[in-house]
């Protein structure tokens, strides 16, 4: 049983999706950090499969909760920051870290991705804004970094993803601007698919504010909470 605004959000976003993209396909991320879990069994019913969590904590109870109802194919990313006391249950409940913003996570998650015996898929958490405090890799360190990732043996370098500066983030204010960040975000992720000969590299980017114009600079992925869960 679903109700209806969920599906007529998705419907919407969906919409969107077609009239906007420039890739071939873009999956859309349920960011569901702030959604019950019969909300978000509502969206499992209409067809979407990979959820985003960030509070570790909740996170597991809500796959607890979806477990004891018998479902296996969920994928779960994580999205939030990453403090290193919570990686090795992170490694060992999320299929995707997407919040990988250092160097020192990068090694910490590749030896206990090693430890588990498993190839952990991680994207690379960057930040285009100078002199920011935001977390992620600037283009300066992303630019060293790329000639190392493939040393990280226990990790998959699937993607990049990255937040648009909240001034920026709410579309109408500065569309130039922001059609700026991202493209240079989807640069730099054209980059590191080369550096790491790699097909389908994705491009994580565009949130509930901020996803249409996301989606014009080359987003493969976008991160939906509010404007799907929204009455």
């Amino acid at each position: 049983m679903t109700t209806q605004p969920i599906l007529n959000n998705y419907q919407q976003i969906q919409e969107t999706i077609d009239a906007l993209k420039v890739v071939d396909q873009v999956q859309v991320i349920v960011v569901s950090k702030y959604a019950a879990v019969e909300a978000m069994k509502e969206a499992y019913n209409i067809g979407l499969r990979t959820f985003g969590e960030s509070r570790q904590t909740d996170a597991l109870k809500k796959q607890h909760f979806f477990q004891d109802e018998g479902v296996r194919d969920i994928c779960w990313h994580f999205i939030g920051t990453l403090q290193s006391n919570k990686i090795k249950k992170t490694v060992a409940n999320f299929d995707v870290i997407q919040s990988v913003s250092s160097v020192d996570l990068l090694k910490k998650i590749n030896i206990e991705a090693q430890r588990q015996e498993k190839v952990q898929s991680v994207f690379l958490q960057c930040n285009f804004t100078p002199a920011s405090t935001r977390n992620g890799f600037s283009a300066d360190e992303l630019s060293e970094l790329l000639a190392t990732l493939k040393a990280y043996q226990s990790l998959s370098i699937d993607g990049l993803m990255t937040m648009a500066p909240p001034e920026l983030s709410l579309e109408a204010k500065n569309n130039s601007a922001l059609e700026t960040y991202f493209s240079t975000a989807k640069a730099w992720a054209k980059k590191a698919e080369k550096a790491l000969d790699k097909d389908n590299f994705e491009v994580s980017m565009g949130m509930s504010n901020d996803y249409k114009t996301a989606l014009k600079c080359g987003s493969t992925m976008i991160r939906i909470g509010n404007g799907l869960f929204k009455n």
